[in-house]
Formats: C-alpha cells, structure tokens, sequence
C-alpha cells in the first residue's frame, strides 16, 4: 500500500468525518430512506472506492456497504438505481447453480431474484 501525502490524507479524513455524519442520520432510517438520501450514500461508498488507494481506513466502510446493498433490494427494480447495479447488485447465479435449483425441483434463480423488484 503506497505512503498517503498529506493532501491525501486531509481530503481522506475530512471525507470520513461527513461520511459517518451523514450514516448516522440515515442509519435508523432502514428501508423508509428517502431516494436521495439512498443515492447519495450509494454515490458516498463509490468515491470511497475511489480514495482507497490513499493509505487511509475507514472502519466504518463495510458498515456503509452492508446499508447501500440493503437498500438497493429494498429498491430493486426501480430505473434510478441503474447506475448502482455493478457494486451492488448480487452476481447473477453460475449455470452449475441454475441446473442444480431446477434440478431440485426449485424455482429459477435468477427468475427469483427479478421477481423481488
């Protein structure tokens, strides 16, 4: 892991102290989340990956993963979360997944998974 500047390492902990302000709103909101508020978090967790390469963690990142990923079930299916699907959406099931399931007599996977939207 490379050496933070000092540039890096302000913009990183001033990054994090809004960002756990603005998770300690949100938190107990759950699944009643306002859009915006769910965007924005999901667009905080984006640039969050972005600054990784800094040097600096943040121990509440997974905390802010598990809550985007949440919601974004909570909303799937809705058309403004299409720029969110490659970081939160579940990956699609393996053929050996698929045949098993059918195999077993259950319903299609991935017919499951669209029909919670």
């Amino acid at each position: 892991m490379s050496t933070p500047t000092a540039d890096t390492f302000l913009t990183a902990t001033s990054f994090i102290a809004r960002a756990n302000l603005l998770l300690a709103q949100i938190q107990g909101l759950g699944a009643e989340a306002p859009r915006n508020k769910v965007e924005g978090m999901m667009r905080l967790w984006q640039k969050w990956r972005t600054m990784q390469g800094g040097g600096v963690t943040w121990e509440r990142d997974g905390e802010l993963l598990e809550w985007c990923m949440a919601r974004y079930q909570d909303n799937l299916g809705a058309e403004w979360l299409a720029p969110f699907t490659n970081n939160f959406a579940p990956p699609a099931p393996s053929f050996d997944e698929e045949l098993e399931a059918l195999l077993a007599g259950e319903e299609p996977l991935v017919v499951s998974m669209a029909a919670k939207g």
